[in-house]
Order: structure tokens, then C-alpha cells, then sequence
């Protein structure tokens, strides 16, 4: 018998904060470091994008820009709440 995932829609906002380093690009690694996170997809995005840029600021991390996309499918286990995504940016360098 094959397991069922349950998934669902969720905003996704990746937030690029620096550019990485040269060496570390030349080797694969990603153009810039930030951070990711998917929101409800029902919830107020500006309210969202809002928290992220004051945690940002409160936590004295650099911020660049911010990416917004919709995806279709996604675990709810990966959702994150303003809570999860403050403890993010204050614990978790870039």
C-alpha cells in the first residue's frame, strides 16, 4: 500500500540578504545567502514580509531583497508562523 502525503498551498519567500562569496560560487554554492520560508497561503503576505524585514533589523542582519512565489504542493510540517520564523533569523546566520 502506497502512503499518502497530505500537502497543501503555501506562499513561498526566499530572502536574499548577501551576495556569497566568489570562491564559494565558483564551487556551486548559491549567488546569494539569505533565508527561505513558506507562509499560509490564506494569511496577510504584507504582514508577513513586514516581520521579516523588522526581525531582520532587531537580529542586525543584512537584507537585500525578497523573491515571492506560490507553490502547489507543500508538506504543512514546513509551514512557519511569525514565531518560527523570528527564532529563524535569530538563531540561524546566514
Amino acid at each position: 500500500m502506497e502512503a499518502t502525503i497530505k500537502t497543501c498551498s503555501a506562499v513561498h519567500i526566499d530572502v536574499q540578504c548577501e551576495r556569497n562569496d566568489d570562491e564559494d560560487i565558483a564551487c556551486g554554492g548559491p549567488l546569494m545567502l539569505g533565508y527561505s520560508f513558506y507562509v499560509p497561503k490564506d494569511e496577510k503576505l504584507s504582514e508577513y514580509k513586514q516581520h521579516i524585514r523588522d526581525c531582520l533589523a532587531k537580529y542586525n542582519r543584512p537584507f537585500i531583497t525578497m523573491e515571492i512565489s506560490i507553490k502547489d504542493r507543500i508538506n504543512p510540517k514546513y509551514i512557519s508562523d511569525k514565531k518560527d520564523i523570528e527564532d529563524t533569523i535569530r538563531l540561524e546566520s546566514i
